[in-house]
């Protein structure tokens, strides 16, 4: 029986053993984070150094299973970026444009993808497109009217032109490239409503009326409208491009 008396102390004896084992293994585990906290006293050895007036290169980083951006070449410079960017437009030259996907189509009418829309910009004109400024300006056209009561415009078209497909530029070619891309836009679909002919057509059937007179593309409409140039003009990744 006097043995029995000794259990609660046993037990009580064991409990404190066993949390002194754990405390041990907690201390032991914790101490490795604290090597880290070194690291960013070697970031401050790419800083300016104060009274100096030079700055010390950062040390590589460790690798982390990601590439970092390549250092910049000195020696390879872009043209025309003299100046920071100001003086005149330089024209001319290759452009090398790494996009941000796959291009899939390069017809900008099939597809609302951006990188489409992006690429498509620099390859086709339309009759209008937008400055820095977002204002619309005419770029395959010479001049261009509305007539007073809102319902025709008149296009006047360049000369000497040359289609994508790399024939000469037809006022027929930008009729169907309009009546094409206004079947798939929302705003050109609102037009063709408005367009004579087209109330009992199909919208696959539907059609502007255009009349040609020389380099002058003329487009007519029942109802007046002011809507003609920011169709023509679209900034959406599907674009009336000729």
């Amino acid at each position: 029986m006097k043995y029995l008396k000794l259990i609660p102390l046993i037990g009580i004896f064991s409990i404190l053993l066993i949390m002194a084992c754990s405390s041990d293994e907690e201390t032991t585990s914790a101490a490795p984070a604290a090597a880290p906290a070194a690291a960013p006293a070697a970031l401050s050895e790419g800083t300016k150094t104060p009274g100096t007036g030079t700055a010390a290169a950062p040390k590589a980083a460790a690798s982390s299973g990601t590439a970092s951006a390549p250092a910049a070449d000195p020696t390879k410079k872009v043209a025309a970026a003299s100046g920071g960017g100001g003086g005149d437009p330089v024209y001319g030259g290759t452009l090398r444009y790494v996009p941000m996907g796959a291009i899939k189509y390069v017809d900008p009418m099939a597809t609302g993808a951006i990188v489409t829309g992006t690429i498509s910009r620099h390859v086709y004109d339309q009759l209008f497109w937008r400055d820095k400024d977002y204002n619309i300006y005419p770029q395959l056209l010479t001049a261009w009217e509305m007539s007073a009561d809102g319902k025709t415009y008149t296009f006047t078209v360049r000369d000497g032109v040359t289609h994508h497909g790399g024939d000469a530029l037809t006022l027929e070619d930008i009729a169907m490239s309009h009546d094409r891309f206004a079947r798939v836009d929302p705003l050109g679909r609102n037009l063709l409503a408005i367009a004579p002919g087209n109330a009992d057509r199909d919208l696959k059937d539907k059609l502007f009326d255009h009349s040609y007179d020389g380099q002058n593309l003329i487009m007519k409409f029942d109802k007046p409208t002011g809507m003609v140039l920011e169709f023509l003009a679209q900034l959406d990744p599907r674009q009336p491009s000729i």
